[in-house]
């Protein structure tokens, strides 16, 4: 199954703006070209087909802004869903602003408690605190390492410039992959590890 992983923004309703995300030549996965203000959407409406089903994990941090942009998000969801008709299920998962190894641990564990055998995982670190996107990425790398016959498939992020409202929106999956090659090349122990690092680098 599709799984999409999410943290809904804690901004003010009236800074989220609905926008075309432009993107790098030769994008597929995000070059929708529809309007939104969750970059998320973008990888829905590019690799989600009519009559699939996939399940959508949303962090919801506790903060005064999260349930009106919440509710932004599921209409948004509901009008790709009009035009595409897939079906879809949200496992909601509820944080704290507080950042201690506490919440992280509990943050990852209930992330990779949604993430099973056979996954296509894709998950999007635009929104959230700025520690989020570490758990994100430690629970694709559980995915990863741990779970067969599962592809992480994107992690993608999308900026908006609020001075000159430019708008982009990033594969950044290579992060993730080269944090894994280096973890696996570190186990090896290397004479020389920083001519590794650039090497990985440069592939």
């Amino acid at each position: 199954m599709k799984k999409f992983i999410t943290g809904i923004p804690m901004l003010p309703e009236e800074s989220l703006h609905r926008v075309r995300y432009k993107t790098e030549k030769g994008e597929t996965l995000l070059g929708s070209g529809i309007k939104t203000r969750f970059p998320t959407m973008l990888m829905i409406d590019s690799s989600v087909e009519k009559g699939e089903e996939i399940e959508i994990v949303v962090i919801k941090t506790k903060h005064k802004n999260t349930e009106k942009n919440y509710k932004a998000f599921l209409s948004e969801l509901d009008e790709i869903n009009q035009e595409k008709g897939f079906k879809y299920k949200i496992t909601e998962i509820q944080t704290t602003l507080s950042e201690t190894p506490k919440k992280q641990y509990k943050l990852l564990e209930k992330i990779v408690e949604n993430l099973s055998e056979g996954d296509e995982v894709y998950s999007d670190i635009t929104y959230g605190a700025k520690p989020t996107p570490i758990v994100i990425m430690m629970a694709m790398n559980y995915a990863y390492e741990y779970l067969k016959n599962t592809d992480v498939r994107a992690m993608i992020y999308g900026s908006y410039n609020h001075e000159t409202e430019e708008t982009s929106a990033y594969d950044v999956s290579s992060l993730f992959y080269m944090n894994s090659l280096m973890n696996k090349v570190a186990m090896r122990n290397p004479e020389n590890p920083l001519e590794v690092m650039k090497a990985i680098i440069n592939l």
